[in-house]
């Protein structure tokens, strides 16, 4: 499930963890990574869980409530988040069970928790008009789906406050998961569901793993290079002055260029750009990029830039 930008994201923050410390060694730094991937997973098939639990809260809300206070119809009419179609999936999917008890997945010592997500989803608008419709289509439901993690999910201080305080890896991979729950949630098909629960969250385990630790330990193996690589094209900045988010892309860049001879040269580029748009500071899209041009222009002048392949070579 994660690409190849995401893979490259995880790095980034290993790297950094790494930079900043002064007690771990490399070794311990990509065990450190390959934790911090199994963990994000671990938080997907979480977050994925509280769609469950607002089921069962939903059911548990219905069957207290008095009947007095029901509407006319509401006792037997009424739609539910099961109509939604990933969550109807969830509810009846063995692997994402299995899962469940392989990572020890549950939300059974949150009952507060819930109760404020669930009571905020009732007293919506959106809500209420949903359960009302006499039928839910396909697209109804995949986009109250949308909504209801949209504003909801993602965007609850309740739920962040609970994730950042029962796990480190989690709170640091909390933004990540959304994003990737999102997309999957908003483009969910039910005639191509296995999309949304996999056994693992590596496209390729193997060749993943291998990226992974290849792009971390390149970096840490050319680390004097680039910095005099960087601050020869940087000759207005003083290399300590450079946020050091930009650095590292700057160098993960350069080392996908230089020791990636399958990936082409503007795929990294152009993926490091994107990167320091959501990780670094509002000009460092404009720095990276002027950077990289200069550098690129060198390194093929001078042979350093190897790709094999058909169309990686320019």
């Amino acid at each position: 499930m994660l690409s190849r930008r995401l893979l490259r994201v995880k790095v980034l923050q290993a790297i950094y963890a790494y930079y900043q410390s002064t007690d771990i060694t490399a070794e311990a730094a990509i065990k450190n990574l390959h934790t911090s991937i199994q963990k994000t997973f671990q938080l997907y098939l979480q977050l994925l869980q509280l769609f469950i639990e607002l089921t069962r809260k939903e059911e548990q809300y219905r069957a207290d409530k008095p009947q007095k206070m029901l509407s006319t119809n509401e006792a037997t009419d009424l739609q539910s988040l099961k109509s939604i179609p990933f969550i109807n999936y969830l509810s009846s999917n063995k692997l994402f069970e299995e899962l469940k008890k392989e990572h020890q997945i549950s939300w059974k010592n949150d009952n507060e928790t819930l109760e404020k997500i669930f009571f905020n989803v009732r007293s919506k608008e959106e809500y209420k008009e949903f359960i009302q419709k006499p039928k839910v289509t396909e697209s109804a439901g995949t986009g109250f789906g949308t909504w209801l993690f949209r504003e909801m999910i993602a965007k609850s201080d309740v739920i962040r406050n609970k994730i950042e305080e029962q796990n480190i890896y989690w709170a640091d991979s909390l933004d990540l998961v959304l994003n990737i729950m999102y997309k999957k949630i908003k483009d969910f098909n039910p005639a191509k569901p296995d999309t949304l629960v996999s056994k693992s969250f590596y496209k390729d385990e193997e060749d993943d793993k291998l990226f992974l630790e290849k792009l971390f330990k390149e970096v840490l193996n050319h680390h004097d290079d680039y910095e005099m690589m960087i601050e020869e094209k940087a000759k207005n900045w003083e290399i300590e002055r450079i946020a050091m988010i930009d650095t590292i892309l700057l160098k993960m860049a350069l080392t996908e260029i230089m020791h990636f001879p399958t990936i082409p040269p503007k795929v990294s580029m152009n993926e490091y750009i994107d990167i320091s748009k959501d990780y670094s500071t509002p000009k460092s899209r404009i720095f990276i990029n002027g950077l990289l041009d200069k550098l690129m222009h060198d390194l093929k002048s001078e042979g350093k830039v190897v790709k094999t392949g058909r169309g990686l070579i320019e």
